[in-house]
């Protein structure tokens, strides 16, 4: 049975930044096969220095702001995802991903309908996005609930060399 969980340091650091490292290499390699763009030189460091930059702003999201919702299946870690604070009215959801094998069983949307409604508790009038142009299951998943696209918005942790390949995206609550 797979549950939602909130992310619980003791419980969920490694797999957390486990599946960081799997999502995120999985793009590297995306984005060098499609566009010829070494993830890595664009970014200026590693993979797993990236995750590192990263991690307290996922790890510590105040509960009136969001959350990092880690899936598991019979205890097991199989995905990940967040809401944080974008701007005084606005959320951003971060780090969507499924693990390959339990990808197709519509654990994604339930993960994105979990993270929609946790921004409407927090009262944002608008959640944001940004998804790669390659991600055309991950397109389709957003704009089932309503997602559409918007023009690229600056504060994107996408790398500027990227995000002419990258999709924008926001729902109005």
């Amino acid at each position: 049975m797979v549950t939602f969980e909130l992310f619980n340091f003791e419980n969920h650091k490694e797999d957390f930044i486990q599946l960081n490292i799997e999502y995120i290499s999985w793009i590297a390699d995306q984005v060098q096969e499609r566009y010829g763009i070494d993830f890595v030189d664009t970014m200026g460091i590693t993979i797993e220095e990236y995750i590192q930059s990263k991690y307290d702003s996922f790890t510590s999201i105040p509960s009136d702001d969001g959350a990092l919702l880690i899936l598991e299946d019979t205890g097991k870690v199989i995905g990940m995802g967040a809401l944080q604070r974008f701007n005084e009215n606005v959320g951003e959801i971060k780090r969507m991903y499924i693990k390959p094998e339990y990808r197709g069983k519509g654990f994604g949307k339930k993960l994105l309908q979990k993270l929609v409604a946790l921004g409407k508790d927090c009262e944002y009038s608008s959640l944001r996005l940004d998804t790669g142009g390659f991600m055309d299951t991950a397109q389709h998943v957003y704009t089932s609930v309503g997602f559409k696209k918007i023009p690229e918005y600056t504060e994107s942790e996408v790398p500027i060399p990227l995000r002419h390949h990258w999709w924008f995206m926001e729902l109005k609550l």
